[in-house]
């Protein structure tokens, strides 16, 4: 029997060519580089999202990662794309940041925002049932 060959349809395979990819940026979460990965698209500009370190196997395990998210583009794509994410991306300064975040003058939030005092309260009303679920129980034995 003779194989027969066939030859790809228009947005099958057609023009399929090996992308070479380089890293094009390192963004904090899957968000940001969707964002970013959204716009280099909207351009004509196939981009691929790698999780850094074993952040694939957190991103399994908890949901999400805490190592962050780099973005490929072929190496024919990189100067274009660059030229993007440059226009849309901001350098910040985290000291500066820091400093006008200290500047500004925030309000203390509602105690019941603070997860530490929620935490306590908490733990406070589940100690008091069980020390009363106890002391029922000891007057049950010796009363009862």
């Amino acid at each position: 029997m003779r194989e027969m060959q066939q030859k790809p349809e228009a947005g099958h395979g057609a023009d399929m060519t090996a992308m070479r990819p380089a890293r094009l940026i390192s963004v904090e979460n899957e968000v940001h580089a969707q964002m970013i990965a959204g716009v280099l698209e909207g351009n004509g500009i196939k981009c691929w999202i790698r999780d850094k370190e074993s952040g694939g196997y957190l991103s399994i395990y908890m949901g999400f990662s805490v190592f962050g998210k780099d973005l490929y583009v072929d190496e024919a794509d990189v100067d274009r794309a660059r030229e993007l994410v440059d226009g849309i991306e901001a350098e910040i300064d985290t000291e500066d940041a820091g400093k006008m975040a200290e500047e500004e003058d925030i309000p203390a939030p509602p105690f019941y925002r603070n997860r530490r005092i929620v935490a306590g309260v908490i733990a406070a009303v589940l100690g008091v049932s069980a020390a009363a679920a106890l002391i029922l129980n000891l007057y049950d034995a010796f009363f009862g």
